[in-house]
């Protein structure tokens, strides 16, 4: 989905399977669909890039506080939470990079599911939708063995 904010709906449907779903664009979870609202879903998928937001400007171009306070408003109820972080080697991979994000997540009013996803090459056909060079094109998909490393950090949960 390309455009600013202001361009995207508030949400969009996305089907699966026998599933259906929501893609949250909105600023926040407020004005998306408000917490109360929130109930009905039997779990969230949360995509966790980097909790280093000037990491994010710099490498993303974009870097909210609003996606980590969303985060953090969702660790307040009582819905399953399952939180995915793809790991993309020179972005999020390092010890200290892990480190953060499993401080950040252990920090929490609770701690949450989380799914280490190894980084993949599949979003480099989306470069030319969004009129931009993916810098990361040339990057080659993580091994296991480092996913395992990396999973050491989030023990907690």
């Amino acid at each position: 989905m390309s455009g600013s904010m202001a361009e995207r709906p508030r949400y969009s449907e996305i089907e699966h399977t026998a599933d259906v779903g929501l893609e949250l664009t909105a600023p926040d979870l407020e004005s998306a669909f408000g917490l109360t609202a929130a109930s009905m879903f039997d779990l969230i998928l949360y995509d966790l890039k980097h909790v280093d937001l000037e990491k994010c400007k710099q490498s993303l171009g974009t870097g909210s506080p609003t996606a980590l306070d969303n985060l953090k408003s969702i660790l307040t109820t009582k819905l399953p939470v399952e939180v995915r972080i793809t790991l993309v080697p020179g972005f999020n991979d390092s010890d200290a990079d892990l480190k953060s994000m499993a401080e950040f997540l252990n920090n929490g009013s609770r701690k949450p599911d989380v799914l280490l996803q190894p980084f993949h090459r599949l979003a480099v056909s989306k470069q030319d939708l969004f009129d931009r060079e993916y810098p990361y094109a040339d990057f080659q998909p993580m091994q296991q063995e480092r996913i395992a490393e990396a999973a050491r950090f989030f023990e907690f949960c």
